[in-house]
């Protein structure tokens, strides 16, 4: 092989007793993909959460205007263990935290019947 190569490059290490890239490099390496990766993900993440928190809050206004026209005010907030399941509940505004009004759901929506109102079935 050594005959093969000009005269200059004859005497030139091999590289393929070593690896192309060492431990050091590949750690720099995964580390800028990683917060490439966050980056991208943490943005889209609370781009979503907050829109959900919003039509969370609209919904629970709406929830409220129809269920509870005499409460100050409405708030929704998310709850794993909630009422009506996992998901945004609704509750009027008031002292010792208002009243339950409805659930709207783990992606937050106006609920397909308000409790309290007969279907028209």
């Amino acid at each position: 092989m050594n005959d093969e190569l000009p005269p200059e490059l004859r005497q030139a290490v091999s590289d393929e007793d070593r690896p192309p890239f060492g431990a050091r490099r590949k750690r720099i390496v995964r580390l800028v993909v990683y917060i490439a990766l966050a980056a991208l993900v943490v943005p889209i993440a609370g781009g979503t959460l907050v829109q959900a928190e919003r039509n969370a809050q609209r919904a629970c206004a709406i929830v409220g205007s129809v269920s509870a026209p005499q409460a100050g005010g409405t708030r929704a907030g998310f709850e794993l263990f909630g009422r009506g399941g996992p998901g945004w509940q609704c509750y009027s505004a008031g002292s010792f935290g208002g009243d339950y009004l409805a659930p709207l759901g783990l992606i937050p929506g106006l609920p397909t019947e308000l409790p309290g109102q007969r279907s028209n079935a």
